[in-house]
C-alpha cells in the first residue's frame, strides 16, 4: 500500500507524539520511584525527630504514604494534573509557586544567553568567512573556552566583571547581575556553535556546487547566504538543541556567583536543607522543560530538513 507525503507526515507526527508522551510518563515514573526510595522519612523531616509515633502515623495516613506504592503513584499523577507539587518542608509554602518564581528569574538570563550565543556565533562566522588567519585565531580561542569546565568560566568571568564593574552605568544591581550572568553563560555556547559552523562550512566549501557557483560569477555574499550558510545550519541547530537544554544545569554556578535567586540557587538550598518536595518539583519541571525543548528543536530540525 503506497502512502502519499501527507499520510507519511501524519504518521511521523503521531510517532513523535507517542514517543514524547511515553518519555514524559517514564520520566514521571522514574522521579516518583527515585524520591520514594530515599532512605529519609519525609514525615519525620516535617514533624521533627521528637514527634510522637501517633503524630507520625496520623500525618503519614493524611499524606497517603501508608498506601500501596501503585496507589501513591496514581495519587501523585492526579496531583500533577492540577499542578500540585506538594509543600516545602522548610518554608511550608506550596512548592509550585516557589519553583515558578525561580524559573522566571533563571529563564530571563538563559533566554538572553541563548539569543546572544546564536547571534554571536553567526556574526563571527560571517565576519571571518574567507579570512583564514582570523578564523584560525578565533577558532583557537573558542577551543580554549570549550575545553575548560564551566565552573572556571563562571568564577573567572564573574570575578572579572564584578571587579571592573563594566555595567556600572545601569542603576539596578539586580539588572547588572542578570546581564553579567547572561554574558558569562553565553561564552561556552557561542564558542561551541561557532566551531560547528566553521567545521561544516569548511566541508561545504570543498563541495563541487560551491566551486560551480563561484565559476558562474556569484559574489562571495551570495555564495555565503544562499549556499554555504543554509547547509551549515543543520548541525548548528542540532548543537543548539543540546546546549539550550544544558544551560539550566549550569545555572547553579552562575546564580551562586552573581547572587541570583533562580533555580540553581534553589536546588543548592533544597539539597542542603533536605527539602525533598522542593527537589522533586525542580527535577520534574526541569525534566519537562528538557523534553519540551528537545521536542521544539526536533520539529524545527525536521522543518529545515524538508525545506
Amino acid at each position: 500500500m503506497n502512502l502519499n507525503m501527507r499520510d507519511k507526515k501524519k504518521i511521523t507526527i503521531v510517532h513523535s507524539l507517542f514517543y514524547y508522551i511515553s518519555l514524559i510518563f517514564i520520566m514521571l515514573l522514574v522521579v516518583f520511584l527515585l524520591f520514594t526510595a530515599l532512605p529519609a522519612d519525609p514525615v519525620r523531616l516535617m514533624l521533627g525527630v521528637n514527634a510522637s509515633e501517633h503524630a507520625v502515623s496520623a500525618l503519614r495516613h493524611e499524606l497517603g504514604l501508608d498506601q500501596p506504592l501503585f496507589q501513591q503513584f496514581f495519587r501523585y499523577i492526579k496531583q500533577l494534573l492540577i499542578f500540585e507539587l506538594g509543600t516545602s518542608y522548610v518554608t511550608h509554602r506550596p512548592v509550585a509557586g516557589q519553583i515558578m518564581e525561580a524559573f522566571a528569574i533563571t529563564g530571563q538570563y538563559v533566554i538572553i544567553a541563548i539569543g546572544a550565543s546564536m547571534t554571536a556565533s553567526l556574526l563571527f562566522f560571517r565576519l571571518f568567512f574567507n579570512r583564514q588567519k582570523s578564523q584560525k585565531i578565533f577558532y583557537g580561542i573558542c577551543s580554549f573556552f570549550t575545553s575548560i569546565p564551566g565552573l572556571i568560566i563562571a568564577v573567572g568571568f564573574g570575578v572579572l566583571f564584578l571587579k571592573i564593574d563594566i555595567l556600572a552605568f545601569i542603576p539596578s544591581m539586580y539588572t547588572r547581575n542578570l546581564l553579567m550572568a547572561s554574558i558569562v553563560l553565553s561564552v561556552y555556547p557561542t564558542c561551541s556553535l561557532y566551531q560547528i559552523l566553521v567545521q561544516k562550512g569548511r566541508a561545504v566549501q570543498k563541495t563541487p556546487f560551491i566551486t560551480a557557483a563561484a565559476s558562474y560569477g556569484f559574489s562571495e555574499r551570495i555564495i555565503f547566504l544562499k549556499y554555504l550558510l543554509p547547509h551549515s545550519l543543520l548541525p548548528w541547530l542540532a548543537q543548539l538543541s543540546n546546549i539550550a537544554a544544558s544551560l539550566l544545569a549550569g545555572s547553579v554556578f552562575i546564580e551562586l556567583v552573581f547572587s541570583l535567586p533562580g533555580v540553581g540557587r534553589l536546588v543548592a538550598q533544597s539539597v542542603l536543607r533536605h527539602d525533598y518536595p522542593m527537589m522533586q518539583g525542580i527535577v520534574l519541571l526541569t525534566s519537562f522543560f528538557f523534553i519540551l525543548i528537545n521536542f521544539c528543536f526536533d520539529r524545527l530540525y525536521r522543518l529545515f530538513m524538508s525545506a
